[in-house]
């Protein structure tokens, strides 16, 4: 598979069951009670593992939550994705005294 069509075909690698996905990760979706498995695979949204079977599809997006940006006709633009550890980087920085770089909850 091209690199191209692996990066187009990315949901197929989401987990999108809360049971399924990292502690921080699950926390995320149980926290967003809309994001039931049906709609994530409706909108193309899940978690991405880091391990996603020995493949390097998703690149610095593994380990996060990848939602799309779909074009009028439905077709993927990019993909986004957010940190399901953000909040505990964030809180970990500001109790530190804001040394160095705020922490990054997205990733493009």
């Amino acid at each position: 598979m091209s690199v191209a069509r692996a990066l187009v075909n990315l949901d197929d690698k989401f987990v999108v069951d809360a049971a399924s996905m990292s502690p921080k990760a699950a926390s995320y979706f149980r926290h967003r009670p809309y994001l039931t498995p049906e709609i994530c695979r409706r909108w193309r949204v899940g978690y991405l593992p880091r391990d996603t079977g020995g493949d390097r599809a998703g690149g610095t997006m593994r380990g996060t939550i990848v939602y799309p940006l779909l074009s009028d006709d439905g077709q993927v633009l990019t993909w986004f994705g957010r940190d399901p550890e953000y909040e505990g980087k964030y809180h970990e920085w500001i109790v530190g005294g804001k040394q160095g770089n705020e922490p990054q909850s997205t990733t493009l």
